[in-house]
């Protein structure tokens, strides 16, 4: 017979068997299975869990350190016979917790919190706030208090600021009901916990006043703009400061409706100012069905609770549709984001050869919010801080569109659990995966038969039908780039008269050239796509990437890599790798690189400006000597007698 596993996460990690409590001793244990159940349902491969556990702190056994601790975890969770209760499945190289094998704190807490939003929507506060209050009554303290790695710190965060959410919403009820003295002491409390939280500040002034307590209620106020001058040099906001001004003149409406007077983003009720700023999404969308199933699962995951990855980054080489995806996608879930959804162009790769600073970023989104230019703190780290505490707590869509690096991106990540953010990028972003846990999407190029119904939704199916051979060979032409079945599409419908078969010709005739996919404007032109990734590598990996139009085949491994560059080959993996991260070539299985074809013809181009007809000569020479060598070892496997002439004679 099965047993009740219970653990709870809303405090100092705990679990229980059938009621009995059960002793896990030391903190890595008990963050290793908080990490588990955080997770539920989801393989923690071996690395992620080191990070999650441990950090940058994490010793050499740590791998046998985290089998010891699996096994510990094992033994004290056992069934009524003395076996392994299996609460801590292996899958591969990690470790999983199925959701239906534990009954965690956490999901009991987002349960009756989202049952009480539904009892609220129907008009029945009572039931509402008594879900609410039964909700908040599983924290015992700080979530996930004593474990101190980074990622465990993270996650303490979002679940601390849902808890705050979830109190807000509590006062909220308890004050439009009448019974705003009852709350006096939990909001003092608050306050005191969240001096910044203007929100929290004004359901204490809201209640105060109509608990016959004015002078008080003026008095928060006052403390508030003190410590906001003290703190950040900014003044309260315009809303907080009309509630006072009512508050003074003995407002009647106050008394009687008693309404939380701050809303989404900071904005006055009624008056509120969203933030819409999405740009208009495409009027053809094809393909990307399974990334677009990623990504509701993951709006799915956020409204379970702030335990998944808030952070999705869309990954993938110039021309894929990375930006188009994510806009795409965000008007579909636009109204599942009612706080707002922001969009910036961090400017990662473009024709300004500078990216947008961080610090930049930050007041165009403070900005956007908006916040009133006067109240925007002078220090990027009094900033920082104000931008997470307005979105503290709401639901908003944050898109952050061509990033460089993971040092651009990761202060704009919101501290709100319920917000999500969704970053697209040429470069993978390694430490976005590895610190906050974020999904990576990587885009491919569309397959045949998704290129050629795009490049048919474009032009018009009549066209398409009357030309098939010519429609195939300039689809074909495109590799299944986005961007270049867009410019070829357009050079079509603007040009009716031309026959398909005219494009066609002409793409046969460039032989490899692209010149003809240049639309005359940077930001439809693929070569000049191509060029911002290639201007961003490092002088070796940039020469490597040259070098390998010169091999006779799209795939590569590393120690031919090593021969075309004339490196050693342990180099030519780094910079190989430097590549893909990059996406200028692709791992298409261990130690094997391939090149698209459109790239591949950019870097025929580029070997022909910048190396020399010597130094390409010496390039085919070491790679050819590379393939005999090779060749030759191999031949020796299934015929050792043969000899060394032998061998001369017939290379």
């Amino acid at each position: 017979m099965s047993r009740t596993m219970r653990f709870e996460l809303l405090g100092p990690v705990r679990a229980s068997v059938d009621g009995v409590p059960i002793a896990i001793a030391g903190r890595h244990t008990q963050a290793l299975l908080a990490a588990l159940l955080l997770e539920r349902d989801r393989v923690l491969p071996m690395d992620r869990l080191i990070d999650v556990v441990w950090g940058d702190a994490a010793p050499a056994s740590v791998r046998v350190q985290v089998q010891n601790r699996v096994a510990i975890l094992r033994r004290l969770l056992r069934d009524k016979d003395g076996r392994a209760g299996g609460v801590i499945e292996t899958q591969g190289s990690g470790y999983r917790i199925p959701a239906d094998r534990a009954q965690l704190d956490v999901d009991l807490f987002e349960h009756r919190v989202r049952e009480a939003e539904w009892h609220a929507g129907t008009g029945a506060g009572p039931a509402a706030a008594e879900l609410l209050s039964a909700a908040l009554s599983l924290w015992r303290g700080s979530a996930l208090d004593g474990l101190e790695s980074p990622a465990m710190a993270v996650a303490a965060r979002r679940l601390n600021e849902r808890r705050t959410a979830a109190q807000i919403q509590w006062a909220d009820m308890e004050i439009k009901l009448g019974r705003a003295p009852e709350v006096l002491g939990e909001l003092t409390e608050l306050v005191a916990q969240h001096p910044w939280h203007e929100q929290l500040v004004a359901q204490l002034m809201t209640a105060l006043y109509v608990s016959h307590r004015q002078r008080e209620a003026l008095q928060s106020f006052d403390q508030l703009r003190q410590r906001l001058a003290d703190d950040l040099g900014v003044d309260p906001g315009p809303e907080l400061s009309l509630l006072r001004d009512r508050i003074l003149r003995n407002d009647p409406a106050l008394a009687i409706a008693a309404p939380s007077p701050v809303t989404a983003l900071g904005t006055a009720a009624g008056g509120a100012t969203v933030p819409r700023q999405l740009p208009g999404d495409v009027p053809v969308f094809v393909g990307r069905a399974e990334h677009l199933r990623q990504l509701d699962a993951l709006l799915s995951e956020l409204d379970k609770g702030p335990t998944t990855a808030p952070i999705t980054v869309l990954e993938g080489s110039a021309g894929t549709g990375k930006t188009t995806l994510a806009v795409h996608w965000a008007h579909r879930v636009a109204e599942h984001f009612g706080d707002g959804q922001l969009f910036v162009n961090l400017r990662g790769f473009g024709s300004d050869r500078h990216p947008m600073s961080t610090a930049e970023a930050l007041r165009g989104l403070l900005e956007s919010l908006p916040v009133p230019a006067p109240r925007i703190p002078v220090g990027f780290d009094a900033q920082l801080g104000l931008y997470r505490s307005i979105l503290a707590g709401r639901r908003a869509l944050i898109v952050l569109d061509n990033a460089h690096d993971v040092d651009q991106v990761r202060p704009l990540l919101p501290g709100a659990s319920r917000c999500l953010t969704v970053v697209t990028s040429r470069n993978r972003l390694f430490g976005l995966f590895a610190k906050e846990g974020a999904q990576p999407l990587s885009l491919d190029p569309l397959s045949a038969t998704e290129a050629h119904e795009l490049f048919a939704r474009r032009v018009g199916g009549d066209r398409v039908v009357a030309e098939p051979e010519a429609t195939e060979l300039i689809v074909a032409g495109c590799a299944g780039l986005p961007l270049a079945l867009a410019v070829l599409a357009a050079r079509v419908v603007t040009r009716r008269g031309f026959p398909l078969a005219s494009l066609a010709d002409e793409l046969r005739d460039a032989h490899g050239r692209l010149d003809v996919f240049d639309a005359g404007a940077a930001d439809t032109d693929v070569r000049a796509a191509f060029s911002w990734s290639y201007q961003a590598l490092g002088p070796e990996s940039a020469r490597l990437f040259r070098l390998l139009a010169l091999h006779p085949g799209r795939v590569i491994a590393a120690p031919a890599a090593a021969s075309l560059a004339g490196v050693p080959v342990k180099r030519a993996r780094a910079l190989l790798t430097e590549l893909d991260s990059a996406h200028m070539v692709m791992e298409c299985a261990p130690g094997r690189f391939v090149t698209h074809d459109l790239l591949r013809a950019y870097a025929t181009e580029l070997t022909g400006v910048h190396d020399t007809e010597a130094e390409r000569r010496l390039a085919m020479e070491r790679m050819r000597n590379h393939y005999l060598q090779t060749a030759r070892a191999e031949a020796l496997l299934f015929n050792p007698r043969l000899r060394r002439d032998e061998w001369a004679a017939r290379a």
